[in-house]
């Protein structure tokens, strides 16, 4: 990717295109999280080792824990490698190929603490361009 350019999933794209097609898009639903089961924490940055365990970032605008489905199955993170279960059953990092894990949905349900945020959010008329502190 050169400087004109950025990473999106994996995928070198033009940064003006990017830019604009962004434009009248920030009603989008952040859904980027996977969240470890009975715990606040999400998967965050993906190393050769696998996935860093790391508190939840509600907001979704933390890259590290930016995740999602592709069309075939494959969990693509943001800056490109794919999610798989590598031959001792252990999660790694990996080139997102045809050998890449294909991962299916079971049962998935948002959290209560994700339903109240989003309650929250709408009762007191929240919105991104507010100020964090």
């Amino acid at each position: 990717c050169h400087n004109d350019c950025l990473w999106n999933f994996g995928v070198c794209v033009n940064r003006e295109k990017f830019k604009q097609a962004q434009v009248g898009h920030g009603n989008l639903k952040c859904g980027s999280g996977i969240r470890e089961w009975n715990t606040l924490d999400c998967f965050d940055r993906l190393d050769k080792t696998g996935p860093l365990p790391y508190n939840c970032d509600v907001t979704g605008k933390n890259e590290n824990q930016q995740y999602l489905w592709d069309s075939s199955g494959r969990i693509r993170h943001f800056h490109g490698k794919c999610l798989v279960v590598d031959s001792h059953k252990k999660l790694q990092a990996a080139n997102c190929d045809e050998s890449a894990t294909r991962w299916e949905r079971i049962a998935e349900f948002a959290p209560e603490e994700t339903r109240l945020y989003h309650e929250a959010v709408k009762r007191y008329g929240l919105t991104d361009d507010m100020p964090d502190h």
